[in-house]
């Protein structure tokens, strides 16, 4: 069953050489502390001693306001968390080695906080998925409940695979690079995520209203840049009945909207997406240089049914530069797994839904489509698959054994509806509401 309407013919992609990317229009708050910072070492932090500088570290930060790390390494056995509002740290210079792989963020729990200018390394082993196994996170939890955090600023970070003495696996993260779950107003600007075991940069878990702008991913274990929006937890097979009860309260607590993705550079993931919207509204993609992407799309926008997100609405992609889809491995690959994974087949810019059969007779089943994309601008160099590719998602049944009385249950999944994609024109889409000219 295929629900694709009013899908506008134009002209989409041109094969160009890469012309560059004009001066992005965001103030970009500097990298170096002010002169009242107060180091680290007050609080008995050393560089360099390696010894374990976790305890001294969140005494900093619970004091609260500008901290600054003087250049050299120090480590962390465990998260350390931002808890106190307007507290900022420093750190040209300086490395904060994670010794930890189940526990290794700089976790920002408190509103008008920030990261600025330091390096992250890590000691990792296998993948994991949780906030604090990431470098970055933005995350606080109240009673199961996440909770918004206002005004978080992480410029100018470097997010690095470790090299000699401190190096026993060539990976920067167990997780992503930055994380933001229910971020509000936030700004990612100018750094760099390089070999993280999942996605470089990840918007998800109803961030809103923020700027992910000139950052560099490089080698990333799943989406170099993602905005994903799940409705619903735990097995889908379940979950029924989840959605059609509750998604406008749902939406309101889960849903990224208002985000802006621009002037940004990622290359060679050896999984995954370029820069992906699944489940999202009012996005704008723009001016991005998206490079290497071996396994799938260079930029997707889908409803994914599996994962239980929501729909995507009013996404702008406009003036993206991408080179190289499922053309080329990745450099990196440290498993030794990529040559069995092989290509998605999406297209180089990718949009597709898929639903439940029984979302789509429900009432909410406009909510789960992809309604309202609008592609201009942008330029596609080597694709071993479509340009383009709309409406083709997989059919596949998922299932689930109820642990009260053993019975196996089923939902089947079937293409869903993609709703006014125009290539070539805006024609009245608009994005973000956050504008750079």
């Amino acid at each position: 069953m295929n629900f694709i309407r009013n899908i506008t013919n134009g002209l989409l992609l041109a094969l160009v050489a890469n012309t560059g990317h004009s001066q992005s229009c965001a103030q970009i708050p500097s990298i170096q502390p002010p002169a009242t910072a107060v180091p680290v070492s007050a609080y008995g932090a050393t560089p360099d001693d390696f010894t374990d500088d976790t305890l001294a570290i969140q005494r900093a930060l619970d004091a609260g306001g500008d901290v600054v790390f003087t250049p050299g390494v120090y480590l962390t056995s465990r998260q350390v968390r931002v808890r106190r509002a307007n507290t900022r740290l420093f750190g040209v210079g300086a490395t904060l080695h994670a010794t930890n792989p189940e526990s290794q963020s700089i976790n920002i729990e408190a509103d008008n906080s920030g990261v600025y200018g330091l390096q992250f390394t890590a000691v990792t082993n296998t993948r994991k998925t949780a906030p604090w196994h990431t470098r970055i996170s933005v995350y606080k939890e109240v009673s199961g409940v996440i909770q918004v955090v206002r005004n978080t600023t992480i410029v100018g970070n470097v997010i690095a695979p470790t090299v000699g003495a401190l190096a026993p696996y060539g990976n920067s993260s167990s997780g992503g690079g930055i994380i933001l779950l229910r971020a509000e107003g936030f700004l990612v600007a100018n750094n760099t995520v390089s070999r993280t075991l999942a996605d470089g940069i990840h918007v998800t878990a109803g961030s809103k209203d923020g700027l992910v702008i000139g950052n560099k991913v490089r080698e990333t274990g799943d989406d170099m840049i993602a905005a994903v929006s799940y409705a619903l937890g735990g097995p889908a097979a379940f979950n029924n009945a989840g959605m059609l009860i509750g998604i406008q309260v749902l939406k309101q607590t889960r849903l990224v909207q208002n985000v802006l993705i621009t002037d940004n550079d990622v290359s060679s993931n050896y999984w995954g997406r370029g820069i992906s919207v699944v489940g999202g509204q009012d996005i704008t993609i723009q001016r991005n240089k998206i490079d290497n992407v071996p396994t799938g799309a260079g930029v997707i926008l889908a409803r994914e049914a599996n994962y239980q997100t929501f729909g995507v609405q009013n996404v702008l992609v406009k003036d993206n530069i991408v080179s190289r889809i499922q053309t080329h491995r990745s450099a990196y690959d440290p498993d030794g797994t990529f040559a069995t994974r092989g290509r998605s087949g999406h297209g180089a810019y990718e949009v597709h839904a898929s639903m439940f059969e029984d979302e789509v007779s429900s009432v909410i089943r406009s909510e789960l489509a992809v309604s309202n994309i609008a592609f201009t601008g942008n330029t596609l160099t080597s694709s071993a698959v479509l340009a383009a590719r709309t409406g083709v998602a997989f059919k596949n049944t998922v299932t689930a054994t109820r642990p009260e009385d053993g019975l196996t249950v089923s939902r089947n999944i079937v293409t869903g509806d993609v709703v006014n994609v125009n290539f070539g024109s805006t024609n009245g889409v608009t994005g973000s509401r956050i504008v750079c000219p």
